[in-house]
């Protein structure tokens, strides 16, 4: 059986991972999926991090032997880092943690091929609906300008636990109970495409004058997203997975310098030793 394990990256800074061409008006956008225009960290740029992650502790021969070398492949494949929810303005909240029906049925795929099978349903929800917790039926939840119905729903518990273990932070997991939102696959589009952050960054000479204008796109700190570490050879990840319990933190995308980039990981749990249910 193939040992797997999903791993959570909450961003705790903004976070920058580039895409190769412009986008309108942003000079740097974020990477995002060709299928969906979400936004996405590739499996090759979330390796080449993990590499460095590893190589700041281990001895390069441990390094290659997980992730390979270009004459040779590793033992442990590594996913795209996937989004799951995205922190949105509210008038009710400091803010909530959004998702949608397609990110929870890839959610729960996901948790499929690691080994475990959830026990909740993807709900069904229309556009200008919405799905928390702790307030009341049918009053209103305002997500940037966008006002939604609420409608609470028993479901949200399960899938909330669900998706805790991912985060590292007792207080995020404490939180996310009353802050998971979920609407629609449309509406969730829309915050996933123009609901980023768009930051300008301006290069200046020694007089203080302009030199490069620029505008950049970041993922905000208190995103979740994740990623698969998948291995065919037992107990290759073992070490791997105590690194990360070791030693959570790590950068990913640009602007190190100025911050940007630092997560914490989270395995999901012991997956590859739990059976089907």
């Amino acid at each position: 059986m193939m040992q797997s394990q999903m791993i959570g990256l909450l961003t705790e800074t903004a976070l920058h991972p580039g895409a190769s061409q412009s986008a309108g008006a942003i000079d740097l956008p974020v990477q995002r999926e060709r299928s969906t225009g979400y936004p996405v960290i590739v499996g090759s740029s979330l390796k080449g991090s993990l590499r460095d992650y590893l190589g700041s502790v281990w001895q390069p021969e441990d390094v290659n032997r997980l992730f390979g070398k270009p004459d040779g492949v590793g033992q442990v494949s590594i996913t795209d880092g996937r989004l799951l929810l995205l922190p949105v303005r509210s008038l009710q909240h400091a803010f909530v943690w959004i998702t949608c029906p397609y990110l929870l049925e890839r959610f729960q795929r996901d948790l499929l091929l690691s080994g475990y099978k959830t026990s909740w349903s993807v709900p069904d929800i229309s556009s200008s609906q919405v799905l928390i917790a702790n307030l009341p039926e049918n009053s209103t939840l305002f997500l940037e300008e966008f006002a939604y119905t609420v409608h609470n729903h028993p479901i949200l518990a399960e899938i909330s636990q669900d998706i805790a273990p991912l985060m590292a932070h007792e207080s995020a997991r404490d939180r996310l109970a009353n802050h998971l939102a979920i609407i629609s696959d449309k509406d969730f589009s829309y915050f996933a495409q123009y609901g980023l952050p768009v930051n300008a960054r301006n290069q200046l000479n020694d007089d203080k004058i302009s030199q490069n204008l620029w505008y950049e796109e970041t993922l905000p700190a208190d995103t979740l997203l994740y990623y698969l570490a998948l291995a065919v050879e037992n107990d290759s990840l073992t070490p791997f997975i105590e690194q990360i319990n070791t030693s959570p933190y790590i950068q990913l995308g640009g602007n190190a310098s100025i911050g940007q980039g630092y997560c914490i990981q989270k395995p999901w749990k012991n997956l590859f030793k739990e059976a089907l249910s």
